[in-house]
């Protein structure tokens, strides 16, 4: 019985936590994976702060859930390293977060091990475990482990490589770490044939070793009936009619020209709010404006010289849950996602099988899917507020054609997004790394 390790050691609060579950959950469907011993080995804390709670419906006799730094002193520096102030009092935070730190940087491999240093508890960890194969969800912001078992890992996007998304170190340290990423793995997966094209633009000796598998539908566990849709409707206060969008507020995201549309949108006479769901879109909720910072700063800068209303014209709803998400989908007028580079948007396939209507900028990620789909997805020019602005108006305007082409786009979406498929794929590449001598 092979046994493979699943790791991901950061565990993005996204859209790469959400394909965790996904494939895993494929994984489960497939008889075959019976013969497999699988162990998913995660971060305590998502990159949004929050805890991580792997759901136990994606747990079984052979599937096993492990995480990072799992003895008390490892406990205690992550515990540091992650949270806030103690007792409240300023300074606190960022004093106790710089111990671990320290350690890491300078300390010995067994302090460092212990202060969080990631790559060192890993390497100890598949030692100790001898897995056949170790899968990396998401090689970035660590150094490549030296492990002897064959690798597979997903670099899921290269925004860095196209936008200052990062600052100056961050991006040096990506781009000196990535390539010995992908000289060490014997197979390296993505998601769609952009971002295999963006790998053989950026890396063309790695060209070899790329494989398309297209995911699933990231989907809630279950749907929300008409009566629970209307309790939260009342419980968030939620308008009539309102716009969606998901993802952190960050520039690559693009959430300026959404905001510049609802401006041109409202001196035109149609007026819809928007509401923002993602892990640091809190920071837009009304009395927090002090508390914003970055791009979200700027957001809200740019709503007032726009004349939006904060609360009135937009709001931010924060980090929400599976099922919360799934009754936003279901209850908002249209999802809109203005990103200017994606691997690929797992609200967009969210929000398409729950039959709301979706608009996306036309990037290259996007127009694959919306091809996929039977061009039933709107697309608009990311850089053009006023074409956002038709689209939206245009969807509004036409009520009973934008629900027909929501409901042709649903019927399709699960026939080519499928996280069984997904995870077939993703086995069968596990076999293929098994097999395959490092070139």
């Amino acid at each position: 019985m092979p046994r493979l390790a699943i790791i991901d050691q950061v565990v993005s609060a996204g859209g790469v936590e959400r394909f965790l579950h996904g494939l895993v959950g494929g994984m489960l469907e497939l008889p075959e994976i019976k013969g497999w011993d699988i162990t998913v080995l995660l971060n305590r804390y998502n990159s949004g702060g929050y805890v991580v709670k792997w759901p136990e419906h994606l747990t079984a006799p052979n599937v096993h859930v492990a995480y990072l730094f799992n003895d008390k002193l490892s406990r205690l520096f992550n515990w540091m390293s992650t949270s806030g102030r103690i007792l409240g009092i300023y300074g606190t935070g960022y004093a106790k977060s710089r111990i671990p730190w320290l350690l890491s940087k300078y300390g010995r491999p067994r302090l460092r091990r212990y202060a969080g240093d990631a790559q060192l508890w890993i390497e100890r960890y598949c030692s100790q475990q001898q897995f056949d194969v170790a899968y990396f969800s998401y090689p970035f912001g660590m150094e490549c482990p030296k492990i002897p078992m064959p690798m597979v890992a997903t670099p899921h996007d290269f925004n860095y490589k196209r936008f200052n998304t990062l600052e100056s170190s961050a991006r040096a340290q990506m781009d000196r770490q990535m390539p010995d990423w992908l000289r060490r793995c014997r197979m390296l997966v993505v998601s769609s044939e952009f971002i295999a094209s963006e790998l053989r633009h950026f890396y063309p000796e790695f060209a070899d070793k790329v494989r398309v598998v297209r995911l699933g539908i990231p989907g809630s566990n279950r749907t929300p009936s008409k009566v629970e849709l209307e309790a939260y409707c009342q419980r968030t206060n939620l308008p009539q009619q309102f716009l969606l969008t998901t993802g952190w507020i960050v520039p690559h995201k693009n959430q300026g020209v959404l905001f510049e549309a609802l401006g041109l949108l409202r001196q035109r006479g149609t007026s819809i709010p928007l509401m923002c769901v993602g892990p640091n879109s809190d920071q837009l909720q009304p009395g927090r404006r002090g508390k914003a910072r970055g791009y979200v700063a700027e957001m809200l800068k740019l709503g007032g010289r726009l004349g939006l209303e904060n609360g009135r014209d937009f709001l931010g709803l924060g980090y929400v849950g599976d099922f919360e998400l799934e009754c936003l989908y279901r209850l908002a007028s249209a999802l809109v996602m203005p990103s200017l580079y994606e691997a690929g948007s797992f609200a967009a396939l969210e929000a398409t099988r729950a039959m709301c209507p979706v608009a996306c900028s036309q990037i290259p990620a996007h127009t694959e899917q919306a091809r996929l789909l039977g061009d039933n997805v709107w697309l608009f020019d990311p850089h053009n507020a006023e074409n956002l602005a038709d689209t939206i108006e245009q969807m509004l305007k036409h009520a009973e054609v934008t629900a027909e082409r929501a409901r042709r786009a649903s019927e399709l979406v699960g026939q080519v997004y499928s996280w069984q498929k997904a995870a077939g794929g993703y086995l069968y590449v596990f076999k293929e790394a098994l097999q395959t001598n490092i070139g």
